[in-house]
């Protein structure tokens, strides 16, 4: 009787490759003729979007842009700072080996180093260095062997555990708010910086969708009407809503990236006819991962006592979840000036970014390290220059319980500022206060073998000599590999040898084997 197998398709999704390059970006930057001359710039900001991503074989192209703010001290003017904003073209190629065009390529752009120089009173340099990072990603189905019936068959069975793609998708959420001015603030004249991020809050899948809830926070410097002195704004904008897809549910892990794809604020006049509205519209987009923990028996060895029998295996790389962490943090520092530093008579605005670097595995222990690069816009003491920026960068450390983790494992994280505040104790010191938020997931690759195909034949007449023997137990030995060995079966050798309990063979025991088939 031929044996019959019963398969299973499984998808399997598996990184290819990881490639990264530096892309140098130089460009000018021309003062409009309706605003004065420059002095001093004083603070400058980009954000990186791209636009297109095409991927060829062996190579993947890009294009988008470097969006620039940039604050600067006039010459002479109306007002104590002034902003220009510009744009510089991204577009690059980048190769790796491996990647073709039906390939699944996730690529994103970092702004590593910005400078903003300037070159005479109505024109800056700027010199920026992107990082592109671009991961490739190949999704193939294959079959994998959960029984075989069959005269005699022996089937060696093993718990499998992974995590499978169930789905992917792409969303966006449109935030909208209107942010009224207090009573103590002065009009809208120019807005001069703006700073928006986006911070995950909660993921959770439900039947048929998926509930993302975020926020926003928001920096806004404009000048105000009047004087022309920079004025802070500063409020966390709440925004929920659903993923639709019918194959999210409860049981079911989802991972969810959130992205700052675009925002714009515009001043708007209130009912009196006065600048005392900020309009705040922001698109986020939401890159939806859909898996699903399977634990289940494959078959992954056979036999048939008293005959040859011929097997094709393959390995595969199966992805396990360990573990995920989310906590938050607050690090407290003190900033004090530094020589040749205006002397502070107020903070004004205060901004931030959180840089997550390297996160390695310890056993039972995540190490994670970072920066935190924090701005701080204030009014100087001295009239001849009545506002400056400070920059300060922090680095910080942050050890993670997280039980069963391993060195080799693969590490994914992500930092957010969540708040950050600054409070003036002296004309030269203040102290910080940012809350961080990280979340932190640990993945294992698992490799196992799986059986493809089998057959069994009737072995050569003088190979097969039934007969006894007595074996005796080496170190790394199982009852499965002993029966496998001798054509017989794990649950003659129990009987024979009277055995109740087949974990407890040990080096140097003796068995006695009737063997079917001697090898």
């Amino acid at each position: 009787m031929p044996l019959e197998l019963a398969k299973e398709k499984i998808t399997l999704k598996q990184q290819k490759g990881e490639q990264t390059s530096q892309v140098l970006l130089e460009g000018d930057v021309i003062i409009p003729d309706s605003k004065p001359d420059v002095k001093e710039v004083l603070y400058s900001q980009g954000r990186v979007r791209l636009d297109e991503v095409k991927t060829g074989e062996e190579k993947i192209t890009f294009s988008g842009e470097l969006s620039l703010w940039i604050l600067y001290r006039p010459a002479e003017g109306e007002r104590p700072v002034y902003a220009v904003t510009s744009s510089l073209p991204l577009q690059d190629l980048l190769h790796m080996e491996g990647v073709h065009k039906e390939d699944a390529v996730e690529v994103t752009a970092k702004l590593e180093h910005l400078e903003c120089d300037m070159i005479n009173d109505r024109k800056i340099g700027v010199r920026a260095v992107v990082r592109i990072t671009a991961q490739s990603q190949s999704q193939t189905e294959m079959e994998v062997l959960k029984d075989v019936s069959g005269e005699g068959v022996q089937l060696y069975r093993e718990k499998i555990k992974a995590d499978l793609p169930v789905t992917e998708k792409k969303d966006r959420f449109v935030v909208k708010d209107e942010w009224v001015l207090p009573e103590d603030k002065p009009e809208i004249g120019e807005i001069l910086m703006e700073h928006v991020d986006v911070v995950q809050e909660e993921i959770r899948p439900l039947e048929g969708k998926i509930s993302v809830r975020g926020v926003l926070p928001v920096t806004v410097v404009y000048s105000g009407a009047g004087d022309g002195m920079p004025q802070g704004m500063e409020k966390a904008i709440p925004f929920a809503g659903f993923v639709e897809t019918p194959l999210a549910s409860a049981d079911r892990d989802a991972q969810v990236q959130l992205s700052l794809l675009d925002w714009e604020i515009r001043p708007q006049v209130n009912e009196d006819g006065e600048s005392r509205i900020l309009s705040v519209s922001a698109t986020v987009g939401a890159d939806v991962t859909l898996t699903e923990e399977k634990e289940e028996e494959w078959v992954t060895d056979a036999y048939v006592p008293g005959k040859e029998m011929t097997l094709h295996t393959e390995k595969i790389i199966l992805p396990q979840s360990v573990g995920r962490s989310e906590n938050e943090f607050v690090q407290k520092e003190t900033i004090r000036l530094e020589e040749g530093e205006a002397p502070m008579l107020q903070a004004v605005a205060v901004w931030g970014d959180v840089h997550l670097g390297d996160v390695t595995a310890q056993e039972d222990v995540l190490e994670a390290e970072g920066t935190l690069d924090v701005e701080i816009l204030y009014d100087c003491i001295q009239d001849e220059e009545p506002v400056c920026v400070l920059h300060r960068t922090f680095p910080f450390h942050r050890s993670v319980e997280m039980k069963g983790v391993l060195p080799e494992d693969q590490i994914r994280g992500r930092a957010s500022l969540r708040e950050i505040d600054f409070r003036l104790a002296s004309e030269g010191e203040g102290e910080l206060r940012a809350q961080i938020a990280l979340e932190l997931q640990a993945q294992r690759m698992v490799e196992r073998n799986t059986v493809t195909q089998m057959k069994a034949e009737e072995p050569a007449e003088a190979q097969c000599r039934p007969g006894a023997v007595i074996y005796t137990v080496q170190p790394g030995d199982s009852l499965w590999t002993i029966a496998k060995g001798y054509h017989t079966t794990v649950e003659q050798i129990l009987a024979v040898n009277e055995i109740e309990h087949p974990q407890t063979i040990y080096p140097g025991q003796k068995l006695l084997i009737l063997r079917a088939c001697p090898m």
